[in-house]
């Protein structure tokens, strides 16, 4: 029985070789040593064909190294396993637009946008056709919740963090309103949710909680780097999906409400659809 469960945690199929090449390949992938991390990956996939995230984790590093590819078919091996991950076709279409391959990047990111209507399948779509025919399926896509949904805008908190790395008086109170918010569930439980909205008055966007953590926990942690910040403010916008408020919900914006072009606009818009706004 011990030599057993030697083997089932030593032996090179061992369930501790599977997490150790999964860490080194996420080790070597967040440093930027693109070949290490193939590696690992290839080596965790021998032993677990079925883990859908490693493929796309793999595909990642195959794009990096200029396999492209060897990437397309890494990232349909992803699908495969799991055909409705709204992430990996967007991977797709990256991979698919850097081969030139306009049509197939389009059709990737349609499909993704179609699942899951984000800024970055958005935005991504928009520029390979029409900009009015990518914001006619997003908004077809957008997201619908509950009535009793309250949204709160930090707008002026993420333009904030883009042009400073430290927070102070005002936005120093957002941080906290945002941590209070986290810690105490209410994200969770899906009665709040962070939006970003958009300068020209139109788009609503709802952010992970994930992503708004991980920014908070960066900028008060002891050591900030302006430019992993930006990074962390950049995933979360790209990250987040869109939403259009209705009657009965209420929209809160934690911050300035005057400094962006729109803001009137959004407003009025909030108002005509039944939405409380609250400042």
């Amino acid at each position: 029985m011990a030599k057993q469960l030697s083997r089932w945690l030593h032996g090179p199929s061992s369930l501790l070789s599977q997490i150790n090449q999964r860490s080194i390949g996420d080790a070597a992938r967040d440093e930027g040593r693109w070949q290490d991390a193939e590696q690992a990956y290839r080596r965790h996939l021998d032993v677990r064909p079925d883990d859908a995230a490693i493929w796309v984790q793999y595909g990642h590093a195959l794009k990096e190294l200029g396999k492209l590819e060897e990437a397309e078919r890494v990232y349909r091996e992803a699908l495969a396993l799991e055909p409705d991950n709204a992430d990996t076709f967007l991977q797709l279409g990256h991979v698919l637009k850097v081969q030139n391959r306009v049509n197939d990047a389009a059709e990737a990111y349609t499909r993704s946008l179609e699942l899951s209507p984000s800024k970055a399948a958005y935005e991504e779509l928009a520029s390979l056709v029409s900009r009015e025919r990518a914001f006619s399926l997003l908004e077809a896509k957008s997201l619908k919740e509950d009535p009793n949904l309250l949204y709160v805008d930090i707008h002026d908190l993420l333009c904030y963090l883009r042009a400073y790395r430290t927070v102070s008086g005002i936005q120093r109170v957002q941080v906290a309103f945002v941590q209070y918010l986290l810690a105490e569930g209410l994200v969770d439980r899906e009665k709040v949710a962070f939006a970003r909205s958009r300068n020209d008055g139109r788009d609503i966007w709802r952010l992970q909680p994930r992503t708004i953590a991980a920014i908070v926990d960066y900028v008060t942690g002891d050591t900030v780097i302006h430019e992993r910040l930006v990074q962390l403010v950049d995933q979360a916008e790209q990250q987040a999906l869109h939403v259009r408020p209705a009657a009965g919900q209420c929209y809160f914006v934690l911050g300035a409400f005057w400094g962006f072009h729109g803001d009137a606009t959004r407003f009025a818009r909030l108002r005509a659809s039944g939405v409380i706004s609250g400042v």
